[in-house]
């Protein structure tokens, strides 16, 4: 923090509003880098599995990984109300409260996973699981994609339930211990995957994800036993009545999350069942690169979460306007930036890369940047809200904005192919950016409502 300090003599940590600009600074340059070092090792890794798996096991593989993320549903809401809730009782002072919400959290994380592992058995032996990943007929790839996906459904859980950690470094504004952590697992899978020698796509799928279940056992171990000791969680405090509190947020943000997983990862799913899975990729690399720019973006917003907590508790409002539009400035500034320079090159890029990847139209890939600027703008209120207690605003406009999405995309792929895809996006992203900022507006204009929330974050903790 020191040598934040120095390079940027603006920013004055023994302040409360210095310390916060600090640590998001310092979030926002660990995630943006990690999010560069990820996103090149996966521009590397797709020729790498075309060439090892081909196109349609590949195919296969980014079904799968879709399919999975949509049954675990992100963190089911509870890890981004572990910020909040852990984040309010760090400024007050309420240690105890800390380790009881984190203990819950962990009981709760596996619980999930267990039932991630459940539903993945059941669903590996249904006779629906080839059609939903693109399998046609009585192929061999059958039996091979019914083992990958309980061999991947396994890695989902068991990095679920180690992602705790994640969130609660978040919730100290500490996010820069967990992607540096990431950084590591993400170039690890990529010396593994390229000493592989075989076309297994169980294989791959153990390449790709056993490095960030070994980075968070291993950011566990610092955080807890050693940098917040004092914090780490005490499982003998965890009873129903904590989680309740916890799930006063997550509840309504699992709503959102499920809205928002199922725009993010039905994409490749309603492609590969009407027009096939071949053609996964040809919006799947795409839609991919877009995503790391919004990856990017985000990391100039979602380090402010922990801080929008902190400052809300401290009743520190004008600190909270002013950093909700610099994020709107940089966010948006950078994925625009992003946007442009794809778009430039994209047909030259994605041949560079892999000469077998189908290129797509001019078009889509134009609509896919429209899609993506709303998105990002979006992203800023909807912080904002999630961080001082209105997660209500989600929960009911995020199912809208899913719903919009999935019904122009089924109506509109047979007849307009893969361009369906980011006009749906441009639907959905309109319909709740449009709500989410006049909230997010009427917030910051209205004293009244910005002390409200206190009372969704309060804890007391036991006598």
């Amino acid at each position: 923090m020191r040598l934040v300090t120095r390079l940027f003599p603006g920013l004055e940590a023994s302040t409360d509003q210095g310390r916060r600009d600090v640590r998001a600074l310092l979030t926002s340059v660990a995630g943006i880098s990690y999010r560069v070092v990820d996103a090149s090792l996966k521009l590397m890794i797709i020729p790498l599995a075309t060439h090892l798996l081909g196109i349609e096991k590949y195919g296969i593989w980014l079904t799968a990984s879709s399919i999975l993320s949509l049954l675990m549903v992100s963190d089911f809401g509870i890890g981004s109300g572990l910020i909040n809730v852990v984040g309010a009782s760090v400024a007050r002072g309420d240690t105890r409260s800390v380790r009881s919400f984190t203990a819950t959290a962990y009981i709760a994380f596996g619980a999930l996973a267990l039932f991630l592992i459940i539903a993945v058995g059941l669903l590996s032996r249904s006779a629906v699981l080839p059609h939903w990943v693109g399998i046609r007929g009585t192929s061999p790839l059958v039996s091979e994609s019914r083992q990958l996906f309980v061999i991947m459904g396994c890695l989902v859980a068991g990095s679920a339930s180690l992602n705790v950690v994640n969130f609660f470094a978040s919730a100290l504004q500490e996010g820069y211990l967990a992607h540096g952590a990431q950084i590591a697992a993400s170039l690890t899978a990529l010396f593994l995957i390229f000493h592989l020698h075989t076309s297994s796509m169980e294989a791959f799928a153990l390449a790709s994800s056993l490095p960030i279940l070994g980075a968070y056992l291993l950011l566990s171990i610092y955080i807890y036993g050693f940098r917040h000791r004092a914090l780490a969680p005490d499982f003998r405090t965890v009873n129903f009545s904590h989680f309740r509190v916890i799930w006063h947020d997550s509840s309504r943000l699992l709503i959102a999350q499920i809205a928002d997983t199922i725009i993010a990862f039905t994409s490749n799913v309603l492609v590969a069942s009407q027009l096939g899975a071949g053609v996964v990729p040809e919006v799947s690399v795409s839609l991919q690169v877009m995503m790391i720019f919004n990856f990017v973006s985000c990391m100039f917003i979602l380090p402010l979460w922990p801080a929008y907590v902190e400052a809300g508790v401290r009743e520190d409002w004008a600190w909270i306007k002013a950093a909700l539009w610099r994020g709107v400035l940089r966010s948006v500034g950078a994925v625009a930036l992003g946007s442009l320079c794809y778009t430039l090159i994209y047909r030259v890029f994605i041949h560079t890369w892999s000469r077998v990847l189908p290129i797509p139209p001019l078009g889509f890939v134009i609509a896919l940047d429209v899609w993506f600027l709303i998105y990002v703008w979006n992203k800023n209120p909807m912080v904002l809200l999630n961080a001082l207690g209105f997660t209500s605003v989600r929960a009911w406009v995020a199912p809208m904005a899913a719903a919009v999405f999935i019904a122009i995309a089924v109506a509109l792929l047979p007849r307009l192919g893969i361009l369906a895809i980011p006009i749906a996006g441009i639907a959905s992203a309109l319909v709740e950016a449009s709500i989410t900022t006049a909230a997010a507006l009427s917030l910051l204009s209205n004293r009244r409502m910005r002390l409200s929330i206190s009372p969704e974050v309060t804890f007391a903790p036991e006598g």
